[in-house]
């Protein structure tokens, strides 16, 4: 006799074998969106280059033993989170037209996430960015510039020549500049409606060292800010903007160590984001100039008088300066 009870359960059982294939295919789709597709992490790349005197050439891999001869080739190649390592060297446009070397094309774009890093100058001349090509600014118009940096980008270990020009221009992004050498530009750093941390480098030997604009709140610390000679002179210029500074040396630019015009609101120190410990000692003209109505916060820096006068601190505008808690500089001027 049959039992309708095993039946059931027997058929039961058969659409449940039948039912799991299509359960756990079901389940591989809701993971895996695209189908199943390829979702294997990228592991960042390291891309390497070198002069062609050390065996550099744009037609190799630029792997560190078969190096990439130009800054543009690697940088072409590089993805988010990729770094370019360069050796030691000058890089600047070229004039060969050999695909293995055929020189740098300027402005350098940084890719969106993307580290450059060179050789420190020491001993050797470490690595050496030289020369410009005409970038166009959202804000500021065409002008010339050596490098530009894009959201996320980050630049270190380098020397930046632009013969005159613009040095790296940063503008609406977020990103990085440290250990840098910045000399013999007309602006070392444009940073333009920015938040870039800008540490441990030197701008000397440039018209403006840095130049903040339109809105910038990028973060100035530990930087040496000294003898830019030209005209105008100037170590910081910031107009309109409202960057923090803190740590810095600021000394011996004729033009004024710090000058602050438009509606800004730069800290100094005392204004939420600086603790002050800037040094701003024997800058022509003056070492802090605000040319705004705005209160400008300056507390806890060293300036060349124990209680700042008008060759330290000059407003001449409505605003006022606060230098409270200030001292003297180290090596300060009468």
């Amino acid at each position: 006799m049959i039992d309708p009870h095993r039946n059931a359960l027997r058929k039961t059982f058969l659409n449940f074998l039948f039912v799991l294939p299509l359960l756990f295919f079901s389940l591989l789709l809701t993971a895996c969106p695209d189908g199943g597709g390829d979702q294997s992490i990228r592991i960042p790349r390291t891309y390497f280059v070198a002069p062609s005197s050390q065996g550099g050439s744009d037609l190799q891999p630029g792997t560190a033993d078969a190096p990439f001869a130009t800054i543009t080739h690697a940088l072409n190649a590089a993805d988010e989170g990729d770094t370019v390592q360069v050796a030691a060297g000058t890089y600047r446009p070229g004039s060969s037209g050999l695909p293995t070397d055929p020189g740098e094309r300027f402005p350098l774009r940084i890719k969106e996430g993307v580290s450059l890093v060179g050789e420190p100058a020491g001993a050797a001349q470490g690595t050496v960015i030289q020369g410009s090509g005409t970038h166009t600014s959202a804000s500021a118009g065409a002008f010339r510039a050596a490098m530009i940096l894009t959201e996320g980008a980050a630049i270190s270990r380098l020397t930046v020549r632009s013969d005159g020009e613009v040095g790296v221009v940063a503008e609406g992004v977020n990103g990085e500049i440290s250990h840098v050498q910045f000399t013999n530009n007309e602006t070392g750093a444009l940073l333009i409606s920015s938040n870039v941390s800008i540490s441990n480098n030197t701008f000397s030997g440039n018209t403006i060292g840095i130049q903040s604009m339109l809105g910038d709140s990028s973060r100035l610390e530990q930087n040496t800010i000294q003898s830019n000679t030209g005209d105008p002179g100037i170590g910081v210029l910031i107009s309109d903007a409202g960057p923090a500074l803190l740590q810095n040396q600021v000394t011996g630019n004729p033009g004024g160590g710090v000058v602050i015009d438009g509606q800004s609101n730069p800290d100094l120190g005392g204004g939420g984001r600086s603790d002050g410990a800037n040094t701003l000692s024997c800058n022509g003209t003056a070492d802090l100039i605000n040319n705004d109505d705005s209160a400008i916060f300056a507390r806890n820096n060293l300036w060349d008088h124990l209680d700042p006068n008008d060759i330290d601190a000059v407003d001449n505008g409505a605003g006022i300066i606060d230098t409270t808690g200030a001292g003297i500089a180290a090596q300060s001027c009468g």
